[in-house]
C-alpha cells in the first residue's frame, strides 16, 4: 500500500537497536530494513502501551511474509509494517482484538505480496481487488491501532513522526471529519483518505522505547 504523506516533523531519527545477531536476520526483500528477529520483536512491542502489547500476538516478517513469533494471551496483535513505495517503513503497529480480526488479514496479505517482490502499483491493485470483492473485511468498529514506537521510521525521510492512536473508519476523509493534517492537535484523517483502512490519527504524549522492552522467554 502507498506510504504515508502526512506531514512529518522530525523528532530524531529512528532508534537503532544494537542487536544485529540476536535471534537470527530476518529479511524481505531488496530494498527493505534488514532486521534481527529480537530487533523486530521489539519494534513490534513498543507500538502499544506495554500492559498490553506485552500480551499480545507478535508478528515478524519472513521470506514468504509476517510470520506469529509469539503467542499472546489478550486477542491484540502487534506488527511491523513496511512500504513496498518506501522501502525505508517501519510502521509498529498494536492492533485492538477488533482490528486484529479486520486489519490484521490486510497487513499479512501486504507482507505477502511484497516477499513475493510485487512493486507498490500491484500490492495495492490486489488489496483493493480483495477489499471489493470481500474477501478481505472492512475494518469494524471499534477497530483501533496505537503507534508509539519511537522506533518508528516513516515517510521518505524514515524518520520517527509522534505518538499516535488511530481509530479506523473506512474512506473517512479530511473533509468528513472537519480534520487538518497541518494542525496536528486536533485528529485528523491519515494516511489514506477514501480508502477501506482510513484512520482518524489522534497524536500522544509519549513515545514507548524499544529498548526498554522486556522480551518474554522462548
Amino acid at each position: 500500500m502507498r506510504a504515508s504523506n502526512w506531514t512529518l516533523r522530525s523528532g530524531g531519527m529512528a532508534a537503532v537497536l544494537l542487536m544485529a545477531n540476536a535471534g537470527g536476520v530476518l529479511a524481505q526483500g531488496e530494498g527493505y530494513p534488514t532486521l534481527s528477529k529480537d530487533e523486530e520483536l521489539r519494534l513490534a512491542i513498543s507500538a502499544g502501551p506495554l500492559t498490553v502489547s506485552q500480551h499480545a500476538d507478535i508478528y515478524v516478517m519472513g521470506k514468504r511474509g509476517f510470520e506469529k513469533a509469539i503467542q499472546g494471551s489478550n486477542g491484540w496483535a502487534c506488527i511491523v509494517v513496511r512500504s513496498a513505495s518506501i522501502r525505508t517503513t517501519l510502521a509498529p503497529h498494536c492492533l485492538n482484538p477488533q482490528a486484529e480480526q479486520t486489519v490484521l488479514r490486510a497487513f499479512l496479505l501486504e507482507g505477502a505480496l511484497q516477499a513475493k517482490g510485487l512493486d507498490a502499483k500491484a500490492i495495492d491493485a490486489e488489496m483493493m481487488r480483495q477489499f471489493n470483492s470481500g474477501e478481505l473485511p472492512m475494518p469494524s468498529g471499534p477497530a483501533h491501532a496505537y503507534m508509539l514506537s519511537k522506533g518508528q521510521r516513516l515517510g521518505t525521510n524514515a524518520v520517527n513522526f509522534k505518538p499516535h492512536f488511530m481509530l479506523y473508519v473506512p474512506y473517512a476523509t479530511n473533509a468528513s471529519i472537519g480534520g487538518d493534517p497541518s494542525k496536528q492537535q486536533f485528529p485528523f484523517v491519515g494516511p489514506y483518505e477514501n480508502h477501506p483502512l482510513s484512520t482518524v490519527v489522534i497524536i500522544m504524549d509519549e513515545f514507548v522505547d524499544p529498548a526498554q522492552v522486556i522480551l518474554p522467554s522462548r
